[in-house]
């Protein structure tokens, strides 16, 4: 009887999503993503304060035309940043950390987002063009991004943007000497992938990527090496990790010879190094081409 019962639940349909339904949980908008084939539209709002935001809203997001598309293209899904009134705790550390990893800078940022995580495009408040230049746009952006995707083989793509530092991006990474161990297990590379976080403890900033540094090294495990770097003092970093409870290796690095080797001219910065000493990617959350986790799941199950 009850295995009766669980194998009528698994075989209900997915719940139908009514007309313009924006989810806020990200998890849920992932598998109605999945379980409907189609991307998910994110949109980084702050709904009781930013004018732009609210001018998106009224001239395209309100308008048929976009709630007839929305209907059959996309799972709608909002990051909030209200200031007017209080979101559940939970929710404010998920948006921050989506906000990290999509790079959403400035609101409104609209990222357009396949089931599995990978960014397609993005998109934002466009002028006064309505909705249904809007959705040209959007369709052109998920387009261009489906295309990249499928031609990619699992590889990267290479973007051009501000480096702030030199470009390493598929040549071979200097000599990794991140110092001397802080925090956390020993930094050894083991022929696997190594994401390097380049980081101050007075680097807000730098702070604010932690928790999804946490989080990788956390979902990732033995499949991904996460160091992160200082050229700060190994006391003033010790006490900095037991306080933020960090969750993967932290290193000294003094003399600044590994930042020196990548030519980092700010922080926080991130370089990802392939198990054959290839970089990867390399650059900053709001430099338009943001490291994301199905980015690195991509580079983990290609054997890169």
């Amino acid at each position: 009887m009850i295995l009766s019962l669980v194998a009528g639940f698994l075989m209900m349909p997915t719940p139908v999503l009514g007309r313009g339904e924006w989810l806020t949980d990200w998890e849920t908008a992932k598998r109605y993503a999945a379980a409907l084939g189609r991307p998910i539209l994110a949109n980084f709002t702050g709904s009781d304060w930013c004018p732009y935001c609210l001018r998106l809203r009224e001239g395209v997001f309100e308008k048929p035309l976009f709630l007839d598309w929305a209907d059959d293209e996309v799972v709608l899904f909002e990051a909030d940043f209200p200031r007017g009134k209080e979101l559940p705790e939970q929710l404010v550390a998920q948006n921050e950390a989506l906000q990290t990893e999509f790079g959403a800078s400035a609101f409104p940022t609209v990222v357009f987002v396949t089931a599995g995580g990978d960014l397609l495009g993005r998109s934002g408040f466009l002028g006064n063009g309505g909705a249904r230049y809007w959705l040209e746009h959007a369709e052109a952006q998920m387009d261009a991004g489906w295309e990249k995707l499928a031609e990619s083989g699992g590889r990267l793509e290479i973007v051009g943007k501000p480096m702030g530092a030199t470009d390493f991006r598929g040549k071979a990474a200097p000599e990794l000497d991140w110092g001397t161990r802080v925090w956390g297990p020993e930094p050894i590379r083991d022929g696997k992938p190594v994401l390097i976080d380049f980081w101050a403890t007075w680097c807000g900033p730098c702070v604010k990527e932690m928790p999804k540094l946490n989080r990788w090294a956390e979902k990732f495990g033995d499949e991904l090496l996460v160091v992160g770097v200082t050229d700060e003092e190994a006391d003033k970093v010790e006490r900095f990790a037991s306080r933020y409870e960090i969750g993967y290796s932290l290193t000294s690095d003094p003399e600044r010879k590994l930042g020196n080797a990548f030519g980092v001219k700010q922080i926080p910065y991130m370089v990802l190094v392939g198990r054959d000493g290839t970089v990867l990617w390399q650059g900053t959350v709001n430099d338009g081409d943001p490291l994301t986790e199905a980015m690195i799941r991509r580079v983990i199950d290609s054997g890169q």
